[in-house]
């Protein structure tokens, strides 16, 4: 993927058969953790000035932590080193901008 991307992770449920306590919320072994990249391309109406965007592919990635290494891992292996990532601020994203040519973080 080049271009602008958008880099999230979300957790899916999955079915688990144990009879003890699992542990609750993120990192739950209920929940498997994916990183979603998504390709965009930014358009704006050139009558009104409205800015928006137009999704081309989206990949998603088990990824077996949430840790830094893990997701800058999937940043190298799946995007050009032109690209521009937007992310939120988690500190797990923190090095991306060593792989890609911008790292744009918004709240």
């Amino acid at each position: 993927m080049n271009g602008f991307i958008e880099f999230d992770e979300v957790h899916f449920e999955h079915a688990i058969n144990q009879h003890f306590d699992l542990k609750r919320g993120r990192g739950s072994q209920r929940q498997t953790n994916v990183a979603i990249m998504a390709e965009s391309t930014p358009l704006e109406n050139i009558e009104t000035g409205q800015k928006s965007s137009h999704c081309k592919y989206f990949k998603m990635k088990v990824a077996e932590s949430l840790k830094k290494e893990e997701l800058s891992s999937k940043v190298i292996e799946y995007n050009h080193q032109d690209s521009i990532i937007f992310s939120d601020k988690s500190t797990s994203y923190v090095d991306f901008s060593e792989f890609v040519d911008t790292h744009i973080i918004y709240s």
